[in-house]
């Protein structure tokens, strides 16, 4: 006993107090009058003590707001040893080394504050809340993300402007939620043969994904402002940018080449985010649908790349060939978004 506590003495081999010590602990705590103090001796290496979410569950039944506080530790090449107080909070120790007396007892006022300026805990980041994502992942526009680039890239148009990092693609059911098949509409890229867009036609140097062909227009970002660039005509267009989810209509858009390219690599099941790497006829492609995944068509998907004024190019999903096309001609769309 010392300064009208309980002092115990108990051995632990980690940094939890086991079940014997604590009912031990609670058995003194409840015939003292306000206070225990104990010592705790542990192995080099593990820090002995007790947390204070235990002291506080222990505490339930006297009706007190107990802390534990240190009030001394000792370290040797072989053992640990901590002194460890437990008082009603608002008691400090008044010198480390040597047990406490306790100091008055705060007002109910001083309590109420202490309480209220309690930072709450804050709630757990997803992808889908702003966190880091990895591919197969819910986005925060409520698709699956597909892409994960290794550094940040720029999409024309996108909210996440010159810092985008993740490509999401749109669930199967996004034209009709709750349905149980796909509903990739099957649409021509613009009734418009004659008139080229603004999309820039010319060949980059060097290629971004060093497949022959490769135009601007096919780099990772540019589908969002390819999109917007197709003729009025283009029912394509209309039905990706009409399309919302838990983002914002207009934000979603038909994917460039290169974009498109890894989309087909995840409805394969294939590893993205080397745009060198083109999508190959490997693995089982994601036609089925769980809950509102997969559903993809194993047929020929748009991309938002023009190519010359009555053509544009597109991808098959089912042997991934990239090629082009005539614009009247269908094709299979599904939006996806930058973020």
């Amino acid at each position: 006993e010392n300064d009208g506590g309980i002092s115990a003495t108990f051995a632990s081999g980690s940094s939890v107090l086991s079940d014997a010590q604590k009912a031990a602990i609670k058995k003194a705590l409840a015939s003292s009058g306000s206070d225990v103090s104990f010592i705790v001796t542990g192995t080099a290496g593990k820090l002995p003590g007790v947390s204070d979410r235990w002291v506080q569950r222990l505490a339930k039944k006297r009706a007190q707001a107990i802390k534990a506080y240190l009030v001394s530790l000792g370290v040797s090449k072989t053992s640990i040893t901590t002194q460890v107080k437990m008082t009603e909070i608002g008691e400090t120790p008044k010198s480390i080394g040597s047990y406490p007396t306790p100091a008055p007892t705060p007002t109910p006022t001083v309590t109420a504050v202490a309480a209220a300026s309690a930072p709450a805990a804050p709630a757990p980041t997803t992808c889908a809340t702003g966190g880091t994502c990895v591919v197969g992942d819910r986005g925060p526009g409520g698709g699956i993300v597909f892409y994960v680039s290794a550094a940040n890239f720029t999409s024309f148009g996108s909210t996440c402007g010159t810092a985008c990092k993740y490509l999401e693609v749109a669930p199967a059911t996004w034209q009709s939620a709750g349905v149980s098949v796909a509903n990739d509409p099957l649409k021509v890229w613009s009734s418009n043969q004659v008139d080229l867009t603004t999309q820039v036609l010319s060949a980059t140097s060097p290629t971004e994904s060093g497949r022959t062909g490769e135009q601007e227009n096919w780099k990772m970002g540019k589908g969002l402002s390819n999109t917007s660039l197709m003729k009025e005509t283009s029912a394509a267009q209309a039905a990706v940018l009409a399309y919302a989810g838990n983002a914002t209509a207009g934000q979603w858009f038909i994917p460039s080449m290169n974009e498109l390219n890894e989309l087909c690599k995840y409805a394969r099941g294939q590893t993205t985010g080397v745009l060198t790497v083109q999508c190959a006829n490997t693995g089982t492609l994601k036609s089925g649908i769980t809950n509102d995944l997969g559903g993809f068509v194993a047929s020929i998907y748009w991309s938002s790349s023009e190519n010359v004024a009555d053509k544009a190019s597109y991808q098959r999903f089912d042997n991934t060939t990239i090629d082009v096309r005539d614009k009247v001609n269908g094709g299979y769309v599904r939006p996806v978004r930058a973020f």
